[in-house]
């Protein structure tokens, strides 16, 4: 049976792999308490006890503003840790899963992103995250690289929930119109990883791109994702109490960390070469909204 570790398994990325991926594969999901990824001795030893066919890495520090203060930290885990899994990939004859992010770019066309735009990321985070993504070309022999943005899912905090929260005791919110992108459900990266296992484990697809942007379709600003979010809690007068989602700029939420203004992902190789009916972003974040309401309900 093919062996998958999943490391960072205690995320909201990581839960989700673990839970779509074990019932097909055996998996082996590693936390932070488990092993800490920038502890390199405590990470080979225990992948070479296992001997996995992939490992994912669903580890990162993801914490963008507080990255600007904590640059070391940032890079010790997004970049050198895994400068440590590309060398071990090809030390333990494994395939590396790694996740980038949207941040590695800057894009002032408002075209989609292509997976060989230039990159030139605008805060420490992204710059953290395309070092990792460098090490790993230098490096591995057998590897991914999936770039997504806005993640969210049922297991962890992200935009979704916290706007569910405050909808509970706030009547008007206001949310940035100025930045575009897409929210991706774990869900759909879960579904990407698996059918590239599938594939590249049985050999039924030859050629699939080494680096792969995953997003829903349909772009967006987090305004209109808040708006959806909003249109979902007024079937529910009793337990939101949420009237109006008001647009402001970017300015008016100063942070210490710079975001793009556009960092849509196109998807045109993940279509071309990975067979996933991906669905508009509102169809998913819908799905998402639901099925929280069904777990509260029951």
């Amino acid at each position: 049976m093919i062996k998958i570790v999943i490391l960072g398994a205690n995320g909201q990325l990581g839960k989700e792999l673990e839970s779509s991926l074990n019932s097909n594969f055996k998996t082996f999901p590693i936390s932070k308490n488990d092993a800490d990824i920038t502890n390199f001795s405590v990470i080979r030893n225990k992948l070479k006890e296992i001997g996995p066919n992939f490992v994912i890495n669903a580890a990162a520090y993801t914490k963008v503003d507080e990255a600007e203060d904590f640059k070391d930290l940032a890079f010790e885990v997004n970049a050198y840790a895994v400068k440590n899994l590309a060398e071990l990939s090809n030390e333990l004859n494994f395939t590396l899963f790694h996740f980038s992010t949207d941040y590695i770019f800057n894009q002032k066309m408002n075209i989609p992103i292509s997976e060989d735009h230039e990159v030139d990321p605008q805060n420490v985070y992204g710059l953290s995250k395309l070092r990792g993504e460098e090490f790993i070309q230098q490096i591995a022999l057998n590897y991914f690289i999936l770039r997504v943005s806005w993640v969210y899912g049922k297991y962890g905090n992200n935009f979704p929930k916290t706007i569910l929260n405050l909808a509970k005791d706030k009547e008007e919110i206001n949310v940035v119109n100025d930045q575009i992108g897409c929210p991706t459900p774990t869900n759909l990266i879960s579904q990407v990883v698996r059918k590239i296992i599938d594939s590249t484990f049985h050999k039924k697809t030859i050629d699939i791109s080494k680096v792969l942007n995953i997003s829903p379709n349909g772009e967006c600003s987090w305004f209109d994702v808040a708006k959806e979010i909003h249109s979902h809690t007024e079937k529910f007068p009793n337990l939101y109490s949420l009237k109006s989602v008001k647009p402001v700029s970017s300015s008016e939420f100063p942070s210490k960390a710079k975001r793009p203004n556009y960092s849509y992902l196109s998807c045109e190789k993940l279509d071309d070469q990975i067979k996933i009916n991906r669905m508009h972003w509102k169809v998913y974040l819908n799905e998402f909204l639901e099925d929280l309401t069904c777990e509260k309900n029951n």
